[in-house]
């Protein structure tokens, strides 16, 4: 039996840098002769700059829907630049999540990540996950790429009053980039392989399997002499590897147009166009709901023809006109056309052939588990169109000063999910630490299939909101929001005809009064809600949808410094957050009417934590960012009595976060540079329960990164190196048979050059 709980160092991956290095050549150097009589063009000399780019930013437009101040925002608000990610080389939303304060990952889809403790993944809501203030993304099961983003601002606690329905941990919302007045053009490469006791570094033909390459062309620049008429397009090529056979194939494409009526009206368009491949992995499987038996972190249940894909066109418009008084009227629309499908073998549950009822089980009933696969065909198709306009602009003295936003929005979201087959069969089943794949070849789908659910979900919302100045140390922050979901669903091919429909409309205020004794700090409390209605396929053991929808409240309050002209800015915040009428999915419960899965009401889940999170810069070459957050989450009541008090899942109490960068800045090593990072997920449980044998305890981790930067003229040669130590630990568990392990050690070795 193979249960190994820590990785072990390859001798091999000693050379990991010298072979990555040979990957790209670096023939730049070569000049070409001038032939005579050819006009000699001299260029300005280029000085390498070791200067670095802030990290800080001292303002967001996301927090209030307005350019506002983050000094002046009466809440937390974390901001990941171009600058950040560029250096941390992110290629992923994924990437980039250990860095931000309060966030952990919970599953494998796009929407998968916690924020303040609470899942955002429930029935895969929009609304925690937006484009450029919209949501609606373009695919569902990989993490969005970073090549058409400029930076990502998380907005922490219940936005519902600007945002509408949502859960109450917060929202990331991706800003994108914009076509630029000045031309820009540069190509981006990166090669990536691991090169861990898990990886098959050096490993021959397995090495070549395993390396992965990124292609990436961004070019701007104004289309007519005037500059009325600007562009973008970038173009992104993925072909990926995982350390556990896994790969994936990706294309997307974004284009973008900008009309400049004159200096007061602009009007973009943008559109993405992704395709996505992947081999469908459902990860490990443990048993006996132990993850210390976990199987090696490279084992693979899925048969290698096993796939799953995306497929997703977005089209969007932004109309921006600026009055000569001050006041500006924003118009966006942003229409999603998607469609996914997977056919795999999937992970299911576990059992043991050899169950002697010991507890705890004997070895023999361990190496004897039995992992139960079903056969999935899914096709997916979704629609999404949603609108949003708003006006905003100050009036009032100086001592009284208004900025007033007024909105309406709204959306329209159809699925229609149909399931040709789901099947389970002894043949299925594997071995869960040595599995053997014994069925030749997917089975043909059953007539009819299993089930075809349509639901329909229309959204209204109106908004208000007021940041008024009143005198030199204060401001005062209101707003208010009405909303209203229509949802119906239905499914043609259940016995009896399943058909249920539901509406809900709720009130949602927000208050926060901020104190500035000078223009460098800022003390803050504020409170604010949010409003999520269950969809109509949520039905409790009576069959019935008439569940009330979860409503949640935050109380925060914080203090803010931006000091040294922006070098160094902090913010430290306390929170608590209650999320009442959650419904849960009962275990094995079926409705005696259609069959339908059957929830109950768990009660209430509070979130009581801090969280600090600094910029500094203590040189122009030398930049440092941190976050630490300490945070208790749990269900304080509940009609389930195992789960009154359990925490919830994969919610660490303690996660700490630490990048830096320095680049030499003078000598023989002018030019190089080099990044360190640091991450620590305190211990978390995989599963809602205050039984400490069901709530599957991952343990903590620390992992360390590390990053190296030469840049030469104006081209740049990064060398990125994550989990530099080679830890094993998990990234999440989302059920006993999908657990999610971290990567191991990954070198990635990229090369940005303009042109």
């Amino acid at each position: 039996m193979n249960t190994p709980t820590t990785r072990h160092r390859d001798s091999r991956s000693s050379c990991a840098l010298s072979v990555l290095l040979a990957l790209l050549p670096l023939s730049m150097s070569a000049q070409t002769p001038v032939a005579p009589g050819e006009p000699v063009v001299q260029l300005d000399t280029y000085t390498v700059n070791a200067t670095i780019g802030t990290y800080a930013e001292v303002e967001s437009s996301g927090g209030s829907k307005t350019p506002m101040a983050l000094q002046d925002l009466p809440k937390t608000v974390q901001v990941l630049n171009a600058s950040f990610i560029k250096d941390l080389q992110a290629q992923s939303l994924d990437d980039l999540y250990p860095y931000v304060v309060g966030m952990t990952r919970e599953a494998s889809v796009a929407v998968g990540f916690t924020l303040r403790g609470f899942s955002n993944s429930i029935d895969d809501t929009l609304n925690n996950l937006q484009v450029d203030g919209l949501p609606g993304l373009a695919s569902r099961f990989g993490s969005p790429t970073t090549a058409n983003v400029e930076r990502v601002e998380v907005i922490k606690g219940p936005t519902s009053v600007l945002y509408g329905l949502m859960q109450p941990g917060g929202i990331i919302n991706i800003v994108t980039k914009q076509p630029q007045q000045k031309p820009s053009h540069s190509l981006f490469t990166s090669v990536n392989t691991y090169a861990g006791d898990a990886g098959t570094f050096g490993h021959g033909a397995e090495f070549a399997q395993n390396v992965g390459l990124i292609t990436q062309l961004d070019s701007t620049g104004p289309l007519d002499a005037g500059k009325h008429w600007l562009y973008r397009f970038i173009g992104d090529y993925e072909h990926l590897n995982s350390f556990r056979s896994g790969w994936a194939q990706n294309y997307s494409f974004f284009p973008s147009l900008t009309y400049r009526v004159d200096d007061a009206t602009d009007v973009t368009l943008t559109a993405e166009v992704t395709k996505q491949s992947r081999f469908s992995d459902s990860f490990l499987a443990i048993p006996f709901k132990t993850p210390s038996l976990h199987p090696n972190f490279g084992t693979v249940y899925q048969d290698p023809n096993s796939k799953e894909y995306d497929k997703g066109e977005t089209y969007g418009l932004n109309f921006t006109h600026r009055f000569a008084d001050n006041w500006v009227l924003k118009i966006q629309g942003r229409h999603v056309e998607h469609n996914d499908g997977k056919l795999a073998f999937e992970n299911q549950n576990v059992t043991s052939v050899n169950s002697t009822g010991n507890t705890p089980p004997t070895l023999v009933d361990v190496q004897n588990s039995i992992l139960v696969r079903r056969l999935r065909h899914q096709y997916n198709l979704r629609q999404y169109t949603f609108i949003d306009a708003n006006a905003y602009g100050e009036f009032g003295p100086e001592n009284f000063r208004h900025t007033l936003l007024l909105g309406v929005n709204g959306g329209y979201e159809n699925s229609n999910f149909l399931r040709l087959a789901f099947l389970r069969s002894a043949p299925f089943n594997v071995n869960l630490y040595n599995p053997v794949f014994t069925v030749p070849a997917f089975p043909a789908d059953p007539v009819p299939p299993t089930s075809r659910g349509i639901t329909r979900q229309t959204n209204y919302g109106a908004y208000v909101s007021d940041q008024v100045k009143l005198g030199r140390h204060w401001r005062l922050s209101l707003a208010a929001r009405h909303d209203r979901q229509d949802g119906t669903y239905d499914d043609a091919y259940t016995n009896p005809i399943q058909h249920r429909s539901r509406t809900d409309q709720a009130w949602v205020p927000s208050v926060g009064l901020m104190y500035q004794p000078t223009e460098h700090v800022s003390y803050y409390v504020s409170y604010a809600k949010s409003f999520v209605p269950p969809n109509a396929t949520i039905v409790d053991a009576n069959g019935s949808a008439n569940f009330p929808p979860t409503v949640s409240n935050q109380v925060e309050v914080g203090v803010k410094a931006d000091l040294m002209e922006h070098r160094l800015s902090t913010t430290i915040s306390l929170y608590d957050i209650k999320r009442n009428n959650v419904a849960e999915p009962i275990p094995n419960g079926v409705s005696p009417i259609d069959g339908a899965q059957t929830f109950l009401l768990s009660g209430q889940e509070e979130s009581k934590g801090i969280e600090l999170s600094a910029t500094y810069q203590p040189v122009k070459n030398w930049q440092l960012q941190a976050g630490y957050t300490y945070d208790d989450v749990r269900v304080t009541q509940s009609i389930d009595p195992t789960q009154l008090n359990a925490r919830n899942s994969n919610a660490p109490r303690q996660q700490f976060n630490f990048w830096t960068r320095y680049n030499v800045p003078d000598g023989a090593l002018r030019g190089f540079g080099a990044g360190l990072g640091v991450i620590y997920v305190g211990e978390r449980h995989g599963a809602f329960s205050n039984d400490p044998t069901q709530w599957l305890d991952m343990g903590g981790y620390a992992r360390l990164d590390s990053a190296f930067f030469y840049q030469w003229k104006r081209s740049t040669l990064a060398l990125n190196i994550t989990n530099a130590l080679d830890r094993g630990y998990f990234s999440y568990i989302a059920s006993i048979t999908n657990v999610r392990s971290g990567d191991p050690r990954k070198i990635t070795l990229s090369f940005t050059t303009p042109f």
